[in-house]
């Protein structure tokens, strides 16, 4: 071999979208407030009901974040004219529990802003994982004792979450906050707001994009919106 490799060919990359919402005071003030009008049991890892996008105090915040996932639809070269951004499910997601790797594949887009973070918390990564990625063999790298971890061998990535923070990916990428990136010391259950704020406090949602009124698609792929949907009772 004379000349080594000449070039890498990453295929296929996926994209953790980033944004910085500079409103994030205003947001922590409407969770001290609200918060516990939306616990169920204080103990799991999802505390809240769905519907917190429901919430009218929060009507800037998740406007915010339709808006975002627009600019993100821009970067994949799609015009956002065309697509309708539809919240379906969000809540409060309280990290007092571990959260092992999961996905939301009922759904095209997933969210989830982190709003407080404790300044004594030991630090605690977003993991996403990768289910499709190829290697030379099943566990090559960790097998063979791979000196060195990045983009061309993982087969996870973690990313540690500031307050304000705003992280948009596919709904289908799992991700989660495993045992060996968490290992909490407090697992009571919360009664009240000010234990409620002593937790990491994200707020995690779920979109699915359809055509726009003005843009008609002679495809059967992609979703209508639900004004034209029909159940039919049994």
């Amino acid at each position: 071999m004379r000349d080594g490799i000449v070039k890498t060919h990453r295929l296929f990359p996926t994209i953790v979208y980033e944004f910085n919402y500079y409103k994030n005071d205003m947001v922590k003030q409407i969770v001290r407030e609200d918060c516990m009008n939306y616990v169920i049991d204080g103990k799991a890892n999802e505390t809240t009901n769905p519907f917190l996008h429901q919430n009218e105090k929060l009507v800037e915040f998740y406007f915010y974040i339709s808006q975002c996932i627009r600019e993100c639809i821009k970067q994949q070269h799609v015009d956002p004219n065309k697509v309708n951004v539809y919240i379906t499910k969000s809540y409060f997601n309280v990290m007092n529990t571990p959260c092992g790797p999961h996905h939301h594949r009922d759904s095209d887009v997933s969210f989830v802003y982190y709003c407080n973070i404790p300044q004594d918390e030991v630090l605690q990564a977003i993991r996403f994982y990768s289910e499709n990625k190829p290697e030379f063999s099943s566990g090559f790298c960790q097998t063979y004792g791979a000196t060195d971890w990045d983009i061309d061998n993982s087969l996870s990535w973690g990313l540690n979450p500031t307050e304000g923070e705003l992280l948009i990916f596919p709904a289908s990428l799992s991700h989660g906050v495993g045992e060996r990136d968490y290992n909490p010391t407090n697992t009571s259950s919360i009664s009240n707001s000010n234990e409620f704020m002593q937790y990491r406090i994200s707020i995690v949602g779920d979109v699915i994009l359809t055509f726009s009124d003005s843009f008609h698609s002679e495809s059967t792929h992609g979703n209508f919106a639900p004004d034209q949907w029909r159940m039919f009772s049994g």
